[in-house]
């Protein structure tokens, strides 16, 4: 296996969590578990952003490893906007609230802002992908949440 092919499949596999994050949020938000789904919401965007890095040929060993080389790799050099840094780094902090901030109040509203952020970084993860990768199929979530 090449390192290219390596690479295309460690991508796939990130985007194949991606899809099923999306989903389990989608399912906990329906049932008012907005805690859990913004936990879930963000882990969605962490794998698609992990897709991203794959892409660009570059591993990140944490989370906060994923947020410093997403904006040093891809939104400095413009390949991706700088909304959808925002939108990433946005979700980061609304994960440490919904899951270790009990005090702070997790709602609809804060469920539908994240929700927003992710569409946000959704919509610019394909355009790049498909340029580094036009053959790797997307999954839907990636499209629309």
């Amino acid at each position: 296996m090449t390192a290219d092919d390596a690479r295309l499949t460690l991508a796939r596999r990130e985007l194949d969590e991606t899809a099923r994050e999306c989903l389990s949020a989608r399912l906990l938000a329906r049932e008012a578990f907005y805690r859990q789904a913004i936990t879930r919401l963000y882990f969605a965007t962490f794998r698609a952003a992990q897709a991203l890095l794959a892409a660009h040929g570059v591993e990140a060993v944490n989370h906060e490893a994923v947020q410093r080389l997403i904006g040093l790799h891809l939104v400095v050099p413009g390949a991706l906007s700088k909304e959808a840094g925002r939108a990433l780094s946005s979700l980061l902090s609304r994960r440490h609230e919904a899951a270790y901030r009990l005090l702070v109040d997790i709602d609809e509203s804060t469920w539908l802002t994240a929700r927003s952020e992710a569409i946000t970084l959704f919509g610019a993860a394909p355009e790049y992908l498909r340029r580094a990768w036009p053959q790797l199929s997307l999954p839907t979530a990636l499209g629309a949440q």
